[in-house]
């Protein structure tokens, strides 16, 4: 074999399990959870014109799912929805829970915080 041969045999052997590894990887990581930060808007119902309190717009939330979930969520459509009627001049802070964010089955609130009413 010519040393010009060789080389190619080494280089098509190089690129194939280049790209088996790789289709190993993707394979194997697309189940994997995985952790995500995302920045929500906040959105009320059950409200008048005026809320009773001065609330951030948005807030950052850790999501963990696998990595197949988090590319099917329709981030541009999530929200943490709060019910304005909830709050009253008393309320210091609120306690986000998954069921605001209406997130699917397979999709953790990870460290589920508070949100700091003003």
């Amino acid at each position: 074999m010519h040393h010009t041969q060789k080389k190619n045999k080494r280089l098509t052997l190089k690129a194939m399990a280049l790209i088996i590894g790789s289709s190993l990887w993707l394979a194997l990581s697309y189940d994997a959870p995985i952790l995500l930060h995302v920045e929500v808007p906040l959105s009320f119902y059950n409200h008048s014109n005026a809320l009773p309190t001065r609330m951030p717009e948005t807030l950052t939330v850790a999501l963990r799912a696998p990595r197949k979930e988090l590319y099917r969520l329709p981030y541009n459509a999530l929200a943490i929805h709060i019910d304005a009627q909830a709050i009253t001049e008393d309320t210091h802070a609120i306690r986000l829970t998954k069921d605001m964010l209406l997130l699917p089955a397979q999709v953790q609130l990870v460290h589920p915080t508070t949100i700091a009413c003003r």
